[in-house]
C-alpha cells in the first residue's frame, strides 16, 4: 500500500506458554481508511489493537505509524488515541471537563482547549449536555463523549475496542451510520474491533478477518463475502451453505464437483487447474437458492426441515440427504406468502453456476 499510515511488520505476541496470540502478522492500513479488526472471542483482534495503541508489546517484529518505529515511543506519546468498550468517562467531571481532560493533560494553552472543547461539542452534537455528568446521559450520548474526548487531541488514527458492544440493537444501528459519517468527514484511520460480521460490512472499508491470532483473509466487505478465500471465511460471513466434493472434471470454465450424495453433481466457476478427485468445497449463499426446479442448472431435491417468518424474509432449512442441510433465504414480498413451502413438504431447490464458490481449503 503505497499510502500506509499503519505498518505491521511480522508482529507477534504471547502471554505465556506455547499460544499465540498475534502469530506473525503483516499488515498495512491506508490513511483515512475505516478498517475493522474481525473475528471470533480470543483470535487476537483486541490484542493487535492494544499492540498499535502501545498497551502491549510485541514479542517480534514492529510497528510503524506514519513511518515511525513505535517500538520505543510509549502509549502517551503515540500519534493514536483509543475508545475502550466501557467508554472510561470520569464520573465526577462534566461532559466539556471530560473532553478537555486530555488537552489539559498535555498543557495546552486555555484558549487552545476551549476551542478544541467547542469543535468537539459541536462535531458530536453534544453542546447541550456540556454541563452534563456521564450518569445524566444515554448510552448513545456517553459513547459520544467518549469519541469527543479521543478526537479532541487530533489523532491519526482512532482505535475503537468494541465500543457498540454495550448498545441495544436498534441504538447500535443509529451509532453505526452516525460512526461512519463522521469518519468520511473527519479523514482519519478508524480502527475497529468487532465480533459482528454485521456491524463490520456496514462500516469499513476493508476488513480483517482474524483466526487463532492468523489473519485469514484481508479486503473490502463485497470482496471477502462474495470471494472468500476458505470455507471458514464463507461460513463466518452470512448464513453459508458448505456443500463438501470432489472434482468430478470440468466444463469450460466450470468445474464440476460430485457431492456425497450418489449421481448428484454441481458446477461452480474456476480459472485454476485441480486434479480430479481433489477434495473440495462448493459455498453458496442461502439468498442465492431458490425453489425453481428448471430455474438453474445446480439442483436437489429435499425435505424442508424448518421454516422461520423474520419479517423481512423466510428461512428454510432443506434436508437433501446425505447429512446435507440447504439454507434458503427468501424475501417476504406482499402476496407471495401463500406459496411458499411449509414444515415437511418436499421440494426442489437450486442455484445459478455464478452463485457457486468453489473452496480449496
Amino acid at each position: 500500500m503505497s499510502d500506509a499510515l499503519i505498518k505491521i511488520e511480522g508482529v507477534t505476541k504471547s502471554f505465556g506458554g506455547a499460544v499465540k496470540a498475534v502469530d506473525d502478522i503483516d499488515l498495512e492500513i491506508g490513511r483515512g481508511e475505516f478498517f475493522a479488526l474481525l473475528g471470533p472471542s480470543g483470535c487476537g483482534k483486541t490484542t493487535l489493537l492494544r499492540l498499535i495503541a502501545g498497551l502491549e508489546a510485541p514479542d517480534s517484529g514492529r510497528i510503524l505509524i506514519d513511518g515511525m518505529d513505535m517500538s520505543a515511543v510509549p502509549p502517551w506519546h503515540r500519534p493514536v488515541n483509543t475508545v475502550f468498550q466501557s467508554y472510561a468517562l470520569f464520573p465526577h467531571m462534566t461532559v466539556a471537563d471530560n473532553i478537555a481532560f486530555g488537552l489539559k493533560q498535555d498543557r495546552l494553552p486555555k484558549s487552545d482547549i476551549r476551542d478544541r472543547v467547542a469543535e468537539m461539542l459541536d462535531l458530536l452534537e453534544l453542546r447541550t449536555f456540556a454541563n452534563r455528568k456521564p450518569d445524566k446521559l444515554s448510552g448513545g450520548q456517553r459513547q459520544r463523549v467518549a469519541l469527543a474526548r479521543s478526537l479532541a487531541k487530533r489523532p491519526k488514527a482512532l482505535l475503537l475496542d468494541e465500543p457498540l458492544a454495550a448498545l441495544d440493537r436498534k441504538l447500535r444501528d443509529q451509532v453505526q451510520i452516525e460512526l461512519s459519517a463522521l469518519q468520511r468527514r473527519l479523514g482519519i484511520a478508524f480502527i475497529f474491533v468487532t465480533h459482528d460480521q454485521d456491524e463490520a460490512m456496514t462500516m469499513a472499508t476493508r476488513i480483517a478477518l482474524m483466526r487463532s491470532g492468523k489473519l485469514e483473509q484481508v479486503g473490502a466487505p463485497q470482496e471477502v463475502y462474495e470471494r472468500p478465500g476458505s470455507s471458514y471465511v464463507a461460513d463466518f460471513f452470512g448464513r453459508a451453505n458448505i456443500l463438501p466434493g470432489r472434482i468430478a472434471g470440468r466444463n469450460g470454465a466450470l468445474l464440476r464437483v460430485q457431492s456425497p450424495i450418489p449421481g448428484l453433481t454441481f458446477q461452480a466457476p474456476h480459472s485454476g487447474e485441480l486434479a480430479e478427485g481433489t477434495g473440495v468445497w462448493i459455498a453458496v449463499r442461502p439468498e442465492n437458492v431458490t425453489f425453481e426446479e428448471h430455474g438453474h442448472p445446480n439442483r436437489a431435491n429435499g425435505i424442508v426441515r424448518e421454516a422461520t417468518y423474520a419479517g423481512d424474509v423466510s428461512r428454510y432449512e432443506i434436508d437433501i440427504g446425505s447429512g446435507l442441510v440447504l439454507r434458503v433465504s427468501i424475501p417476504n414480498r406482499i402476496g407471495e406468502s401463500n406459496s411458499r413451502p411449509e414444515r415437511n413438504a418436499k421440494v426442489c431447490v437450486s442455484w445459478p453456476n455464478a452463485a457457486g464458490i468453489l473452496l480449496t481449503r
